[in-house]
């Protein structure tokens, strides 16, 4: 399945129909409900890391696919860059809000691509499933999520 969200008005405005329709689509997906939970915070803060560019040609995308569900960024103006990625793996005192967004994304997602092949910058993020091979040693994020 694909969901083009464009970060334009009415959801430029209103980030919690955002939320709705990126948990809509992890639960039809059927991810469990902590991953659920993480998929909408990361769209929803890097819905604000786009919004924040300023750029009304700004997209947020979903999919999924056999390794999880995606996350794409379009940002035109390239504000998201290889040095603001690596800024916001280490978090310190003094952070934008730009770049606590960026760590919250950074944080919640398993794999984090950045093309700026073109000018502009697209930012590629996928979480896995819970039962995801590549997860089985990782804690539980929530007391509630609990996996065999």
């Amino acid at each position: 399945m694909f969901l083009p969200i464009p970060l334009s008005p009415p959801l430029r405005d209103n980030l919690a129909m955002l939320r709705q329709r990126v948990h809509t689509f992890a639960t039809i997906e059927g991810l469990c409900a902590c991953r659920v939970a993480d998929l909408v915070l990361a769209a929803h803060e890097a819905a604000l890391l786009l919004i924040d560019t300023g750029c009304p040609d700004a997209t947020l995308s979903l999919w999924a696919d056999q390794a999880g569900v995606s996350l794409h960024l379009y940002d035109p103006t390239s504000a998201i860059t290889d040095d603001r990625i690596a800024e916001s793996r280490t978090p310190h005192t003094g952070m934008t809000d730009s770049t606590v967004s960026l760590t919250v994304v950074l944080f919640l997602c398993d794999i984090v691509t950045l093309d700026r092949s073109d000018g502009a910058a697209r930012l590629h993020l996928c979480l896995r499933p819970a039962d995801h091979p590549a997860l089985a040693d990782r804690p539980p994020m929530l007391p509630a999520c609990v996996h065999p």
